[in-house]
């Protein structure tokens, strides 16, 4: 098994799309940790799912989940509900929860009960980094980190129902405080808590190409028939504008993120000055929301890259099958980053058919890990550095 991230998730498109449910939960500016946006959970009886095997592949072994939680206000008006559930289905086996009247955080197994007590480890209104590192397993081992510090290993804990992990869940009940969750990552395949990804943050860059021609081309035809470029790279998603192909030719375009829309207000990575070496960038994410027309077969492709190389069919999603209505695709890549001094590419393809591809709007994303307060293995930055030598 190879270490792996399967997927992340921080808000950026500015709205719920990378949920795969959710309820009484948006995409808010307010008390940002990074980037531009963070979920906020801000009623009774809220929910939000995440599915970290959507896109790549569980790698199995230790498990690893990291986030930022800002809990509005601290004491009676918590719950010992799990603020945190990770569940096969509906069905819990693992949880964090904080106690109502000692403030403690608790961590439950299967059975719901307690594995471990830590005293009283939140301040309102502030930010903290979560980090579990667990076992998908009857006697596995969990172990939890607060802002880069272990709070203790505990083996030999019921960590499953026996059915299939496939869903993270943040969530409030009637009697939880209000919280804020940011820059959510999830790996497998991990062989010990040397893997996490301390300070991990997500980034998101967008174009402001306001035409039908694309930045760059794959193929002989890359302009849009209808619509522009900027219509597809809207903050937040928006489905009143979209960038579309429509006609039965093969085309194949997009955009780089060299304008606006970045975390500091600048394309990126290249420009953006949160952005502090190339081995710190470890993973890119695209997403796309998109339909198909109707008329004869055609395959459709996301495409993501970066502007050090040319775009290529091995640049492409898996085809996207899409629907007759709107929905999100995603893709998240390790391999074919762009280094700090380059930007972020995405675009999409049809092939020779009458389907069009409609697409709402698109994103790419990096995921960064902070030179200060970080973590990049010496392992992470040999496989980054040994991609740059093929690929370039």
């Amino acid at each position: 098994m190879a270490l792996t991230i399967n997927n992340f998730w921080g808000a950026e498109s500015g709205g719920m799309e990378e949920a795969a449910a959710f309820s009484n939960v948006i995409a808010t500016s307010f008390d940002v940790k990074t980037g531009t946006y963070t979920y906020s959970i801000f009623s009774s009886a809220a929910n939000v799912d995440f599915l970290p095997f959507e896109s790549v592949a569980d790698a199995g072994g230790k498990y690893i989940v990291k986030f930022d939680i800002r809990l509005e206000s601290i004491g009676s008006n918590n719950h010992v509900t799990g603020f945190l559930q990770l569940t096969e289905g509906a069905a819990p086996f693992l949880e964090l929860a904080l106690h109502d009247t000692t403030d403690d955080l608790l961590i439950y197994d299967a059975n719901g009960a307690t594995i471990r007590t830590i005293t009283q480890p939140f301040t309102a209104d502030v930010y903290s980094e979560l980090i579990l590192v667990f076992e998908h397993s009857a006697s596995g081992t969990v172990e939890l980190f607060i802002d880069g510090v272990s709070q203790g290993e505990d083996i030999a804990q019921d960590l499953t129902d026996g059915g299939t992990f496939d869903t993270l869940t943040f969530r409030k009940t009637i009697n939880q405080a209000l919280f804020k969750v940011d820059n959510i990552v999830f790996q497998s395949g991990a062989t010990n808590a040397d893997d996490k990804l301390i300070g991990a943050e997500i980034f998101a860059y967008r174009s402001t190409v306001a035409s039908v021609t694309a930045d760059w081309i794959k193929g002989a035809n890359g302009d849009l028939n209808s619509g522009t470029w900027v219509n597809a790279q809207e903050d937040p998603f928006s489905e009143a504008n979209i960038a579309l192909y429509s006609d039965a030719t093969a085309r194949a375009g997009g955009i780089d993120t060299n304008d606006d829309g970045g975390s500091a207000g600048t394309g990126g990575p290249n420009t953006d000055a949160n952005i502090d070496g190339d081995s710190n960038i470890v993973a890119m994410k695209g997403i796309w929301r998109m339909k198909r027309g109707t008329g004869s077969g055609a395959t459709h492709f996301g495409l993501l890259g970066n502007t050090g190389t040319a775009i290529a069919d091995s640049d492409r999603t898996i085809d996207l099958t899409p629907l007759n209505s709107y929905v999100n695709y995603f893709d998240v890549r390790e391999d074919n980053l762009p280094l700090s001094s380059e930007y972020g590419r995405i675009g999409f393809e049809k092939n020779s058919g009458g389907q069009d591809f409609d697409c709402s709007d698109m994103l790419f994303q990096v995921l960064h890990i902070p030179n200060v307060g970080g973590n990049v293995s010496l392992l992470s930055k040999f496989r980054r550095n040994m991609q740059h030598m093929m690929v370039r």
